[in-house]
């Protein structure tokens, strides 16, 4: 038998036909699901329904507000002609509930209902009512057609079942006008997600024929998708493709206007739209969505503002009666809302191109990361894909943001709550700081997480904290400024060519071995001699530090008097001190042999040399600004470094081999010194991606420590935003807002002691922001945190920037100049005193984008995303983002896309923003 192309369209057709009367058996579960957990009241979808299921909080709201909208226009249609003979047509009805509902309710007075749908839907519709009493009894007195007609599954007095293909319009108004459908009647045609499976001429012309059709008060109610071309819609897209029922009609008419703009050139008068945005927050009263907020616990706000932004209602009208929707409502959403007028569009940077499951490690979002030493981003938590399903994420990753690899960590222990929409804050001794989250939105986390990172790169002896990162092989420590060196070489502040076993500190030096100088010029070559700031006639092993000293072996004198034996170092402070070999260097000592100590209080042991905090340390430690517990030979000073011997470093930006990663292990006396530890939990890594590491074993651990709280401890919550600030010396957190399982937005602040872990409740007072969630706040200086965007009380996108002064406690509304984009579940940075806001959602058709505020000028420019496509799709909310060097690099993110699935980034992504700033300039 030949197979003509005609037998080919029809067998084609038929599939497709399948598949969208497919999405009708979903429908109708997905509404039994809603109306089952409380949204609304319908008893008769279990009728229809071919099993219980219980589905998402998200997608119960999904089909709650579609149900709200078309029930409210019913009703005001219903009202409007309440004492009239009326009729309402529903298009590709499927198993709706509408004509039992109303019946029930004794709203069908004066009133006939018609369902149309394929031939063997009704069908089916029509046997399971016969089959139900409950259904069945509610039926009008059966009516004989005045012709018999196979397109008349069911008439009634007023209920009238029709099998009619829409497409077949000849076919559809026969079968009408015999089953007792009168023209001339005020009439409301009803069309739910039918039309955006027919082709743009076919659909156009059922907009068409019901427009020529009925002429008297008619209403063409039209509830279906937009926005196909950003990423949510390209995935929505994707979706029904992969099931078989594509949207044959979204690109044609792709937004609002353009909908609005085809019925009215298809013969109606006016028309009215609105997004389910705007319904929700505009049209559903106060107490209906207070009732809905408290039905289930609930927290996918950005994939609710993205679904109710993709979908709209429409309201045809034939003459000029009022509306059914919002009128002349001066709408929330429409004032804050407005879509961002035309603007530039940063660009994607391309990635390295790296195996399968080092791209997914990265993919997840309501996490949190933070950047160590500007090279290594920790990412805690989130929800992703592990152990092949997608869930809540007890691991973490390490991501080297010069090479874009990743290694993962997974607790060795069991991790009770694995977190999400928490916050993390890199503390100045390197000690990541991770605050409250939740595990779901009834089970909070109210524990303070400490995360200590140290560096080892397989031996032992070379081992140092990453926080001051160094990645460095034979005892090579550099520190802040250009620095070229050879092996066992210990280096902070200026320019050096040295040799091995040689510390120099703060300027230039020439220097042979075992030679320690800071502060001045010195060319040294004596054996084990260590010079310090002035002129000096030494002996073998004598330190010296700021004055003239004449001294004999082993001695180092500094500042002050010395009554000390061989070998001792004394400088700045009081030390009491009488063993060989000790160097002492500006406060308080209690030490042991071979001991070098600056800056601070110290409790060592031999071979020691500490500068500027708190050590507990082992034999041949040198440390400078961290605090260390650690193995031999090991040298911490200051700032980045990712060393090799004969490494040569500028300005702190090293690009190295990817490196080893130790977490945790050995370091003792982090900044839970002065808080007392409740629980610690380990970590081993999954996967080493270091490649071209040369040791052939990598130590790979990561510790996470429970701390106890004190002081005014906040109360559990999450999506709240904090910023570490440095106030008189002295490092403290601050916290804005969140939310908690009752309260949808919280006003409240905190301030934390790092070191002591004391929490402080603060009273500001000027322009305050008010109740926030999903906020950010960036440190602007020592004395400034601004804090942008989030959700207020009323769950509404808000776009001001507020600027609090620490020292006076006093909020700013900074009063800007240039169009506000309202934005939640976004990131912020500060730059140059420009604030980038990047990404986020809001309850526009558009993305917000990347906006940068010019925090003196006050000037606000926009920037576009680039225009996503099906193989790139980038929903810019839950993430988090670093910015280096001019560019944006942008990690996890994505959601629940309502009932298409899970969307997670690709990631990284990196964004070129350089010229967000010339523009801002």
């Amino acid at each position: 038998m030949e197979v003509t192309n005609a037998t080919r369209t029809n067998t084609s057709k038929t599939r497709s036909d399948k598949a969208v009367q497919g999405t009708n058996d979903n429908s109708i579960l997905s509404k039994s699901s809603s109306a089952a957990a409380g949204y609304f009241t319908d008893p008769f979808l279990q009728y229809f329904a071919a099993k219980k299921v219980r589905r998402a909080p998200l997608i119960n709201r999904g089909y709650y507000i579609r149900s709200w909208i078309i029930d409210h226009v019913l009703n005001e249609f219903l009202v409007r002609h309440k004492n009239i003979q009326k009729q309402i047509i529903s298009l590709g009805c499927g198993f709706d509930t509408l004509y039992f509902r109303l019946k029930s309710s004794g709203k069908l007075t004066n009133t006939v209902i018609a369902e149309v749908d394929f031939p063997d839907l009704m069908k089916k519709k029509h046997t399971l009512i016969k089959n139900k009493p409950a259904l069945k009894e509610l039926l009008g007195e059966p009516e004989t057609p005045a012709i018999n007609s196979p397109h008349i599954e069911l008439c009634c007095t007023d209920y009238k079942m029709l099998g009619v293909d829409l497409t077949q319009h000849n076919l559809l108004e026969a079968a009408l006008r015999l089953s007792g459908i009168d023209f001339d009647l005020p009439t409301l045609i009803l069309s739910e997600c039918v039309l955006t499976y027919m082709t743009k001429r076919c659909s156009s012309e059922v907009i068409r024929w019901a427009a020529d059709t009925f002429q008297e008060d008619a209403v063409f109610v039209l509830y279906e998708q937009i926005l196909p071309n950003d990423s949510f819609g390209l995935f929505m897209q994707k979706h029904y493709n992969v099931i078989g029922a594509p949207l044959k009609c979204i690109n044609s008419f792709p937004t609002l206007e353009s909908q609005k703009n085809r019925v009215v050139s298809h013969g109606w008068s006016w028309c009215e739209a609105s997004d389910m945005n705007q319904i929700y927050h505009e049209l559903i009263p106060t107490a209906e969505r207070e009732r809905v907020e408290r039905i289930e616990p609930f927290d996918e706000y950005e994939e609710w503002h993205l679904k109710c932004s993709h979908y709209f209602v429409l309201c045809a009208h034939s003459n000029q009666s009022p509306g059914l929707l919002l009128g002349d409502v001066d709408p929330i959403t429409r004032q804050s809302n407005g879509t961002i007028p035309h603007c530039p569009s940063v660009s994607i940077i391309p990635t390295p191109v790296l195996p399968t499951e080092c791209n997914s490690t990265l993919q997840r979002f309501s996490h949190s990361s933070s950047l160590v030493s500007g090279r290594y981003l920790i990412t805690i938590g989130g929800f992703g894909m592990q152990d092949g399903k997608h869930q809540r994420l007890s691991d973490v990753a390490l991501t080297d943001v010069v090479s874009m690899t990743t290694q993962v960590y997974k607790p060795k222990e069991s991790f009770e709550f694995p977190r999400m929409h928490h916050t993390s804050d890199v503390l100045e001794d390197g000690t990541v700081l991770v605050i409250f989250g939740r595990n779901s939105p009834s089970s909070l986390c109210k524990e303070l997480l400490c995360y200590t990172v140290s560096v080892n790169d397989g031996d032992q002896s070379n081992k140092a904290v990453l926080g001051h990162l160094v990645n460095d092989k034979t005892n090579s420590t550099v520190s802040a400024d250009v620095v070229t060196d050879k092996p066992s070489t210990t280096v902070s502040g200026d320019t050096i060519d040295d040799k091995h076993n040689t510390t120099v500190s703060d300027d230039v030096v020439n220097d042979k071995p075992n030679s320690t100088v800071s502060n001045d010029v010195v060319t040294d070559h004596k054996p084990s001699i260590i010079v310090s700031s002035d002129t000096v006639d030494d002996k073998h092993n004598t330190t010296v530090s700021d004055d003239v000293v004449n001294d004999k072996h082993n001695t180092t004198v500094s500042s002050d008097t010395i009554h000390d034996k061989h070998n001792s170092t004394v400088s700045s402070d009081v030390v009491n001190d009488h063993k060989h070999n000790i160097t002492v260097s500006s406060d308080v000592v209690n030490d042991k042999p071979n001991t070098t100590v600056s800056s601070d209080v110290v409790n060592d042991k031999p071979n020691t040399t500490v500068s500027s905090n708190v050590v507990n340390d082992k034999p041949n430690t040198a440390v400078s600004g961290v605090i260390v517990n650690d193995k031999p030979n090991t040298t911490v000073s200051g700032d980045i470094v990712n060393d090799k011997p004969n490494t040569t470093v500028l300005d702190n930006i090293i690009k190295d081999k990817p490196m080893s990663i130790a977490f945790g292990d050995g370091v003792d006396n982090d900044n839970t010194s002065n808080s007392e530890v409740l629980s610690t939990v380990h970590y081993e890594c999954r996967v080493d991606r270091s490649d071209d590491v040369e040791t052939t074993e990598n130590v790979m651990r990561l510790e996470c420590r429970f701390v106890k709280q004190m002081g005014d401890v906040p109360c559990p919550r999450w999506r709240h935003a904090t910023s570490v600030t440095n106030m008189e010396g002295m490092e403290y957190v601050f916290l804005y807002g969140g939310r908690t399982t009752t309260e949808v937005a919280l006003d409240d602040s905190y301030l934390l002691d790092t070191e002591q872990k004391t929490w402080r409740k603060m009273s500001c007072t000027g322009d305050l922001p008010g109740c926030r969630q999903s906020h950010t706040l960036s440190a602007w200086s020592p004395w400034k945190l601004v804090l942008a965007g989030g959700l207020n009380e009323d769950l509404i996108p808000v776009s001001s920037v507020h600027v609090l002064h620490l020292d006076t406690l006093v909020w700013q509304r900074l009063d800007t100049v240039g169009m506000e984009v309202p934005r939640y579940s976004h990131t912020a940075h500060i730059v140059d005193d420009n604030l980038i806001l990047v990404g986020g959602v809001n309850c526009s058709s558009s993305s917000p984008g990347i906006s940068v505020v010019n925090l003196t000028s006050a000037v606000i420019q926009h920037f576009f995303f680039p225009v996503p496509d099906k193989d790139h799709m980038l929903l810019c909310n839950k993430h988090t983002s670093v910015f280096q060097d001019g560019h944006l690099i942008l990690v996890g993110g994505g959601g629940n896309c309502f009932s298409f699935g899970t969307l997670l980034n690709r990631s990284p992504v990196i964004l070129d923003i350089s010229q967000c700033f010339v523009s801002s300039s």
